[in-house]
């Protein structure tokens, strides 16, 4: 996880479309980590809350939901 985190805080650095394209390998590897785990958290809170049926959603990083 501490991947993700360092790549969001160069992100936020250099939020620009050339940036991104440079590092979408490293995006790609991020967000599969992060992927990981998001769904052994909703495996912990299954046993406490009651979860939609269609799993985890995840948002992609780079979609405007204005």
């Amino acid at each position: 996880m501490k991947t993700t985190l360092n790549f969001l805080n160069k992100l936020a650095r250099h939020n620009d479309r050339e940036w991104f394209k440079e590092n979408k390998d490293q995006y790609d590897a991020c967000q599969t980590e992060f992927k990981s785990f998001a769904l052994a958290l909703a495996e912990k809170m299954k046993t406490h809350d009651l979860l939609d049926e269609q799993g985890t959603k995840i948002y992609r990083i780079y979609r405007d939901v204005r």
